[in-house]
């Protein structure tokens, strides 16, 4: 429930990089981040996405989908690319099982 605000306060006192700590703090929900950083964007999106190959259920906070998620659009990620980057996925999982 805490872990991305819990790892954005670790971060900052680690000195790390705002755009670390805003990537841990938003990379399951990008609220009201503005702008939103296209690593912010990147990371938001295979979370999401990595979420859906899993077969886990969506975000039981924001319920997020990756196919209605905010990075898709800033991104431009088509459905057909989605199906291209699920098929490369699938070929490495089952080279590197």
């Amino acid at each position: 429930t805490y872990h991305n605000k819990f790892g954005g306060k670790v971060l900052k006192k680690w000195n790390f990089d705002d755009e670390y700590v805003q990537i841990a703090s938003y990379h399951d929900d990008l609220g009201n981040q503005y702008p939103v950083s296209r690593d912010l964007q990147v990371i938001h999106f295979a979370n999401l996405f990595a979420k859906q190959m899993a077969n886990e259920p969506p975000d039981h906070q924001t319920g997020a989908r990756v196919k209605d998620a905010e990075s898709i659009r800033l991104l431009g990620i088509t459905p057909d690319m989605m199906d291209k980057i699920k098929g490369l996925v699938d070929r490495q999982m089952t080279v590197y099982g």
